[in-house]
């Protein structure tokens, strides 16, 4: 297992689109149109998000974006919600054989367990608990889901997750923003950071990776934020390690053809590791506390250009920054 900390796929999503893509997981797992979704805006919904009038089955839907240092508040949040969104559903009498509650929150064993309690409670109500994990499959065996929510390329390569390898690198995340890591000395773990980029090839073709393209620039005020003390884990592993250097309030290139990448169009994902072998401002060698913001550009097939996520380093927000992307 390897801990690392990505930018989540539901990230891209929010309230109203999460109920969305839902639905389209349960039409495609049951081979039908009949998941819909229920009511709509500022009508009365008594726990109900979805129902399929075939399967009787009521699916209520929660957004979350937890962090590492919300996930215990997160969880005892979410089990309030179940047991109030049942109730209702109950009270409704709504035909309803089986109740899910789906989320963005992990697919977490101490909230399946309270689905069995519930379960237990509402003898004739089958209760299951589906975390974002578990969607997430669905989703990435999907291309007809992934283009719909998550390509920007319309069909082509994608970048869906960027991040620090935090059990490389002596780097944590800040518990409030995903996106955003501290330099936390540490012996025996690399000062410069791993980043970890997980691509999707939607092209139908074969794509070659040609170049990395580090954008970089320089934060306007210092530091804030704490250090985050639980990571993420994760389970891709590296196809591909490129060791590279870059300068600050720059764009670095380089050219990878030597140890090109080649991604055959798949509905899996694969990952790819660089390496900061050396960070630099005007040819001059700097600490890896110094506070930055980077980017990657990668070009496939020398035309096809994929923009990652912002990355910030020792810096918690991005609104402190004196440039903005284009």
């Amino acid at each position: 297992m390897i801990e690392q900390t990505f930018i989540p796929l539901y990230y891209r999503l929010n309230q109203t689109t999460f109920q969305d893509i839902v639905t389209d997981i349960f039409n495609l797992l049951t081979k039908t149109l009949t998941f819909q979704i229920w009511g709509r805006n500022g009508q009365a919904q008594n726990g109900i998000d979805i129902y399929s009038t075939q399967y009787q089955t009521v699916i209520q839907c929660k957004y979350k974006t937890p962090t590492p240092g919300n996930l215990p508040q997160i969880r005892k949040q979410i089990q309030g919600e179940m047991q109030k969104e049942l109730r209702q559903v109950v009270q409704s009498k709504t035909p309803c054989r089986k109740f899910i509650f789906a989320s963005t929150f992990p697919h977490d064993a101490q909230l399946q367990a309270f689905a069995t309690q519930l379960q237990r409670q509402y003898r004739n109500i089958e209760v299951q608990y589906w975390g974002w994990e578990e969607l997430e499959k669905i989703v990435l065996s999907s291309p007809t889901i992934q283009q719909k929510y998550f390509s920007n390329t319309s069909g082509s390569v994608e970048c869906v997750g960027l991040g620090i390898d935090t059990s490389s690198s002596a780097w944590q995340a800040y518990p409030s923003n995903p996106t955003a890591y501290k330099f936390v000395p540490q012996t025996r773990k690399n000062i410069y950071p791993f980043f970890r980029v997980i691509f999707l090839n939607n092209s139908g073709k074969t794509a070659v990776l040609n170049e990395i393209h580090i954008r970089t620039w320089e934060p306007q005020e210092g530091l804030s934020g704490l250090e985050a003390k639980k990571r993420k884990k994760g389970i891709l592993l590296p196809i591909q390690h490129y060791r590279i250097g870059y300068y600050s309030n720059n764009t670095t290139i380089h050219n990878v053809a030597a140890e090109a990448v080649y991604l055959e169009p798949s509905p899996r994902p694969i990952m790819i590791e660089i390496e900061a072998v050396s960070i630099a401002v005007d040819s001059k060698p700097i600490l890896p506390e110094f506070a930055h913001g980077i980017e990657f550009q990668f070009i496939f097939n020398q035309t096809i250009q994929v923009i990652s996520p912002v990355i910030l380093l020792n810096q918690e927000s991005q609104k402190r920054y004196l440039i903005t992307l284009e």
